[in-house]
């Protein structure tokens, strides 16, 4: 994704230095220097025409996200990363005067409320990924793996007690193949949380009765 402005807010480390290259040269060389974390701290300190160029940089990235995973719209945009707790690590670098988006990685917290392999319905609150995007022209590259690494290590999560919100089968295979996850119960509210989260967590949440709730649901 390419935008034809560039903002010296949207500036991350080494900008000068990558003008010139090429996405398959960024994606092998730079590592995750190229990441930034967008959440509601940093976008109230914009400038008004910084955010009005990332309001515009956000809906171009939430309608292709959207499209690509078969939603019926955005789930990502501006005004929810500035009036909630949820956070976005884009992938994005200067190249000469455009600015450009490889990927994008959204998270925060959640409450939902979960069946168990013993049927028991709980209460948790863990992080979840709530939209996970690498464009195209540069998947299967490293690039999603870069991101949710970064994400990972900023936040000191462990992949095994995050919740996802209707993962499409390749993010399920992307799971699989480089944390071994793959064992979950299907829940009403469409979100995976694996069997492992409550190895991990066997005191989490409390057991709620089903008739109560009538089934699992997210808010």
């Amino acid at each position: 994704m390419e935008f034809d402005f560039v903002s010296l807010a949207f500036a991350s480390p080494g900008d000068s230095d990558r003008r010139s290259r090429s996405h398959s040269a960024l994606s092998l060389s730079q590592g995750d220097q190229h990441i930034q974390k967008w959440d509601e701290t940093r976008i109230r300190a914009l400038k008004a025409a910084d955010e009005e160029l990332l309001t515009k940089l956000l809906d171009v990235f939430g309608k292709m996200s959207a499209v690509a995973q078969g939603l019926h719209a955005p789930v990502t945009d501006i005004y929810r990363l500035r009036s909630t707790d949820q956070r976005l690590y884009l992938y994005m670098y200067r190249q000469s005067t455009k600015t450009v988006v490889l990927g994008g990685l959204k998270v925060g917290t959640k409450r939902l409320y979960v069946r168990t392999g013993t049927a028991d319905l709980r209460e948790i609150e863990p992080v979840c990924v709530l939209d996970f995007y690498v464009h195209e022209s540069v998947q299967r590259q490293g690039m999603g793996k870069a991101l949710f690494e970064h994400f990972l290590t900023t936040e000191g999560l462990d992949p095994a007690n995050l919740g996802y919100d209707r993962p499409s089968p390749k993010l399920l295979g992307f799971l699989k193949k480089h944390y071994g996850l793959n064992e979950y119960l299907s829940q009403s509210n469409n979100y995976v949380v694996f069997n492992r989260y409550f190895e991990l967590n066997p005191q989490a949440g409390g057991s709620r009765q089903s008739a109560q709730n009538g089934g699992s649901y997210a808010s």
